[in-house]
């Protein structure tokens, strides 16, 4: 006989992590790319140990729609920002609006795809490391 998975019914169910070493509670972790795939995954068994889960992505509306089904879920404990992390002033906002909505930020988990040539492009050297790899790979 097989033991019951306590997830069954429901996988964000009552958290059968407290007080142990697994507990989030009281713990608030940042996902970038979690409005979909494994971020949103990754966000989702978070906020099921108990963590408060800040759902960042590019797009607002697939980030409340991922923060509604973990809050169906878990309680209540994530919340959306729209963010490309690619760009300071809004990986900033992303950080300054999760701690004042939690408090301190204790978990990150980088989880956002990032193409090595989106960002600014001004600072680019034509020495730039990358470049040379290109040039010597294509000759």
């Amino acid at each position: 006989m097989t033991a019951a998975n306590p997830f069954a019914a429901n996988p964000f169910a009552a958290s059968p992590f407290a007080g142990s070493l697994f507990d989030l509670a009281g713990r608030t972790a940042l996902v970038t790319g979690s409005s979909r795939g494994i971020g949103r995954a990754i966000a989702g068994r978070l906020a099921q140990h108990g963590a408060n889960a800040i759902i960042a992505g590019r797009k607002l509306d697939a980030a409340q729609d991922a923060a509604a089904a973990i809050n169906a879920q878990a309680g209540g404990r994530a919340i959306a920002f729209a963010a490309n992390i690619t760009r300071t002033d809004e990986l900033e906002s992303l950080v300054a609006a999760g701690e004042s909505a939690f408090g301190a930020i204790d978990i990150l988990v980088a989880n956002a795809g990032l193409h090595i040539h989106v960002g600014d492009r001004g600072r680019w050297r034509p020495d730039d490391p990358l470049r040379r790899l290109r040039r010597a790979r294509d000759d």
